[in-house]
């Protein structure tokens, strides 16, 4: 399970810093040790959101209805 935390937690980091510049940079004015856990959480709502955005393009598109 150690192994997947920490690939779990560098992947949350690489995404908020990749998808957000503001909130990569304001989550680096928190102590490190809660750095990670900020970047998970923003992480998991990210990929909430893509999924929502995802849904929604597919029903615009849906030409069936």
């Amino acid at each position: 399970m150690e192994l997947y935390d920490q690939v779990a937690y560098d992947n949350s980091k690489h995404l908020t810093l990749s998808y957000s510049t503001s909130f990569g940079l304001s989550s680096r004015l928190f102590p490190k040790q809660m750095q990670r856990h900020i970047y998970a959480i923003y992480g998991l709502v990210r990929i909430a959101d893509e999924i929502v955005r995802y849904v929604q393009r597919c029903r615009c598109c849906d030409t069936t209805r």
